[in-house]
Formats: C-alpha cells, sequence, structure tokens
C-alpha cells in the first residue's frame, strides 16, 4: 500500500480528498492531513509516506519548500503540487525539484487519478528492476541530472541551446536526456527551453520599455515573429497583449 500525505490550508479541499477517489483502490492510503507544512513534514516521515500532495502556498512551509526539503531525503518519492491559479512559472519551479504532476483548482477526479496511474507505474517498475541501492543511486542520478539540465537552461538560454550541447555537458548521450525529459517531466527538451524563456520575457515585458525584438533576441529568439508564435502557444496571448494586461503578475 502507497501511503499518501496530503497537505492544504484549506480545511475544506483537505476533507475533499479523502472522498475525491477511491484511494484503495489505486493501492494508496492516506496517513496523513496536514494544514501548514512543518506539519505536513513531520507527517510524512513519521509514516514513510510515499506519496506527497501539497497546495503551493501554505503557512510555515510553502509547498515549493516543503518539496525541496523532502527531496533530499534518499529514498525514492513521488510530489504531486496543487495551485489555485495557473501560472507556469510555479510549474518551472516545480520541475526543478522534481514534482510529478501539477493541478489546478477545484482537483478533478480524472485527473488526480490519472496522475495517480503515472505514478503507481513508476514505483512499480522502479521495484521491480532494481536492487535497493541500485534504485537508490540511479533516482539520485535522474534527479541530479534534471537539476542540472535546469541550471544549465538557466545560464544559457540567451544563446542557442541544443539536446547535444546539455547532454555531452552532462556527459550522458541525447537519447538518455531526452528519454529523462519525456518521463520525469512529461515534455520534449525543446519545451522546456521554450517554456524557461518565455517565462524571462514576461518579466522583461512588466519590468521593461524594450521593444518584442530586442526582448525577443534578449531571451534567446533570434526571430521575433517566431518569439510571438511560440509566446501565444504558451500563454494563450501575444507578448503585446500580456504587457497591457493589468491582471497578470509574473513571479521571479
Amino acid at each position: 500500500m502507497f501511503k499518501v500525505v496530503i497537505a492544504d490550508d484549506e480545511y475544506y479541499i483537505l476533507r475533499e480528498f479523502e472522498h475525491i477517489i477511491d484511494w484503495g483502490a489505486y493501492g494508496c492510503s492516506i496517513v496523513g492531513l496536514a494544514k501548514n507544512g512543518s506539519d505536513a513534514k513531520d507527517l510524512f516521515i513519521k509514516h514513510n509516506a510515499h506519496i506527497l500532495i501539497t497546495d503551493i502556498k501554505m503557512p510555515i512551509i510553502d509547498g515549493l519548500q516543503l518539496i525541496k526539503e523532502l527531496s533530499d531525503i534518499e529514498r525514492h518519492i513521488e510530489f504531486i503540487l496543487i495551485s489555485g491559479f495557473s501560472d507556469f512559472s510555479f510549474a518551472l519551479t516545480a520541475i526543478k525539484y522534481g514534482v510529478s504532476d501539477y493541478l489546478l483548482k477545484p482537483i478533478i477526479p480524472e485527473e488526480l487519478q490519472s496522475a495517480l496511474i503515472k505514478i503507481i507505474g513508476r514505483f512499480k517498475q522502479f521495484d521491480f528492476h532494481e536492487s535497493p541501492n541500485r534504485k537508490l543511486q540511479l533516482q539520485s542520478n535522474c534527479n541530479r541530472f534534471i537539476k542540472k539540465a535546469y541550471e544549465y537552461v538557466e545560464n544559457h538560454y540567451q544563446n542557442p541551446i541544443s539536446l547535444h550541447e546539455v547532454a555531452e555537458y552532462l556527459g550522458i548521450s541525447q537519447s538518455y536526456l531526452s528519454k529523462l525529459f519525456v518521463c520525469k517531466l512529461k515534455m520534449r527538451f525543446t519545451q522546456f527551453v521554450n517554456l524557461y524563456r518565455i517565462r524571462i520575457s514576461q518579466q522583461y515585458l512588466k519590468a521593461t520599455d524594450k521593444t518584442i525584438e530586442d526582448i525577443a533576441e534578449l531571451v534567446g529568439y533570434s526571430d521575433y515573429k517566431y518569439y510571438s508564435v511560440v509566446f501565444k502557444s504558451i500563454t494563450g496571448m501575444t507578448p503585446i497583449q500580456f504587457k497591457h494586461e493589468k491582471n497578470f503578475f509574473v513571479n521571479s
């Protein structure tokens, strides 16, 4: 039985999670409900849990910090991050910490079920093929490669970046790095690079008077028209529309 801890500062959401799906049907059991990140961490460690489902914004320790701290535990843990609003800057940070899924409130049972099925499949595949020491080493390596790739993009997004270039930097094959992104992050490497560049460009759009052409070049796009197409495909609006959208907040 896979043990689950759920953290959310809203009481009714915690109670809703208890009945939103048949946890036992997925081989899962809720062992802890917490209204802040500190209690969630204690419950997770106390019960030696396998899966953490946590809101982003919580008292004492927020969801991202909670995930970061639990990531240091040397065993296989899966994380599902939930939020009351869509913001792909949070999603990018979640990627850095190895989050399995990012779900929006109100939680749709089918989306939670889908996330659990993928997680449990990874647990079973992980347990079936590898010895405990080897499993720990592989999990650690996967997380390390993803974080290193993320950091490489952080430092080089202004320049052309290829899968080959990053794989060579990490000392692994292109195919292995590509599989890591698809299996762990559910996206291709190029999708991740675009996601990161668009996030940075949002900050330029809101904080400066630079032209679209200049911003496109600053975040690694030599063709500003292509940049605009990518921007709209990710955000649902053009760069100009975003710049003049008063109710949109960009997280740094």
